[in-house]
């Protein structure tokens, strides 16, 4: 009777524990994958569903759907040479659960190692300075790249954020001592040019000065010119003698002018050719014979 007990009991246990494992609860944003035997058989979303007792069918994998994030600091060379931090973070996601259960052993491993490889590639073809400049460019490429690798294997590629590169102490120094160098020297040609400018600008007034002294000055002999003209032919009208003789009185006047204001100062010798007294005399004659024909002419009429 007893036995007969035990084994009912055992039975309804089994039974139980059977049912039980038909029972499949799937969490949010995951997915179940079942194995028949060992095989591939199926798979089940959120929510509560049923499968064959264990051990005939199990779940064999929990497939995580959400976004998942890989950070990673990648130590790298540029093509100057430069030894810098590559800071990256890549966002993928399973877009085919059965093969990204099977495929690889080790996906996040595996994507990682993609990344270090293309960033190293897109990397050491740049300069440091390219760096800061093409980021948008390697996220791109290294997206698209890194996305087509992985599609295979069950994943997509969210996003691919490419951060700035941090260059070594050593290197940041040395950096921070060209950018400076290359300020100085900028600098340098800033006052050169503001000087040359200032040359150029007092070479042009100095050229507009000479040039308006210079018209000031052709302007003044030529109101000289106009003066002595008008002297001359009013000298030469009023004592009747010709235009030539008119200038020939006018310069010895203006000389004798100046012999009178040399000699005003004290203890002054002056030295002149003796051609004065000859002129002088032959002026006189010639004044004496225009005032002579002058008053004949008169008298006549």
């Amino acid at each position: 009777m007893f036995d007969g007990y035990f084994i009912g009991l055992a039975l309804v246990l089994v039974v139980i524990a059977g049912g039980r494992s038909c029972l499949v609860v799937t969490q949010n944003k995951t997915i179940k994958v079942l194995e028949t035997f060992g095989k591939y058989s199926g798979l089940r979303h959120p929510g509560l569903s049923f499968k064959l007792p264990t051990p005939i069918q199990r779940v064999a994998h929990i497939v995580p759907m959400n976004v998942m994030e890989i950070k990673t600091m990648l130590d790298l060379k540029t093509s100057d040479n430069l030894f810098i931090n590559y800071p990256i973070t890549v966002q993928y996601q399973v877009s085919d659960p059965v093969a990204a259960s099977y495929e690889l052993e080790n996906p996040r491993e595996q994507i990682l190692s993609y990344i270090s490889n293309l960033v190293r590639s897109e990397v050491g073809r740049k300069t440091f300075l390219e760096l800061y400049v093409l980021r948008n460019e390697i996220q791109e490429v290294v997206q698209e790249t890194l996305g087509e690798q992985v599609h295979a294997f069950g994943f997509k590629i969210i996003a691919v954020l490419v951060n700035e590169p941090i260059p070594s102490d050593e290197v940041q120094r040395s950096y921070n001592s060209v950018t400076a160098s290359e300020r100085q020297k900028e600098a340098a040609k800033n006052i050169a040019e503001a000087r040359r400018i200032e040359l150029v600008a007092e070479a042009q007034a100095q050229k507009e000065s000479k040039k308006l002294q210079g018209e000031g000055i052709a302007e003044q002999r030529e109101a000289i010119a106009r003066g002595f003209k008008e002297a001359t032919e009013m000298t030469a009208k009023a004592l009747g003698i010709s235009n030539e003789m008119a200038v020939l009185m006018i310069l010895q006047l203006n000389k004798f002018d100046t012999l009178r204001d040399a000699a005003n100062g004290h203890g002054t010798v002056l030295i002149t050719d003796g051609s004065t007294g000859s002129q002088m005399q032959e002026i006189a004659q010639i004044l004496a014979a225009s005032t002579a024909a002058n008053a004949l002419i008169q008298k006549n009429s």
